[in-house]
């Protein structure tokens, strides 16, 4: 992984070299790959829904919303930050305190990964 973070913010710098009006030289490779080890262990449509909420929030809104943005992105941020940790304990208390089973649908039936089924990447030889 150290090769790419090596590597991968040399082309990114030539394009902001040679586009300096682009769309590249808002694109910062170490923020990017830093940013994508300190995300939580979270299903995959997550990451879709942050990016969505940032876009939205940082882009849309700075861009065409400036004095709404100004007054109310940090106290948005918190909001959804603090929101994550509440639902956390609110799924605890519901779930794990009252012995209350998951609601059952296809997601919950059958085993999608079988890396899962086998504890991680010990066996990974074993598929095909």
């Amino acid at each position: 992984m150290f090769i790419v973070g090596a590597v991968l913010p040399i082309p990114v710098w030539y394009m902001q070299r040679r586009y300096p009006l682009s769309l590249w030289k808002y694109i910062h490779i170490p923020v990017l790959i830093s940013s994508t080890a300190l995300m939580p262990p979270a299903p995959t449509t997550t990451v879709t829904s942050w990016f969505f909420v940032c876009f939205v929030v940082n882009f849309v809104a700075y861009r065409h919303r400036y004095t709404w943005w100004q007054k109310y992105a940090f106290a948005l941020s918190a909001a959804l930050d603090s929101s994550v940790g509440l639902a956390s304990v609110f799924i605890y208390l519901v779930f794990y305190l009252t012995s209350t089973e998951m609601p059952s649908y296809w997601g919950t039936k059958t085993n999608h990964c079988p890396l899962a089924a086998n504890s991680g990447y010990k066996n990974y030889k074993n598929f095909s």
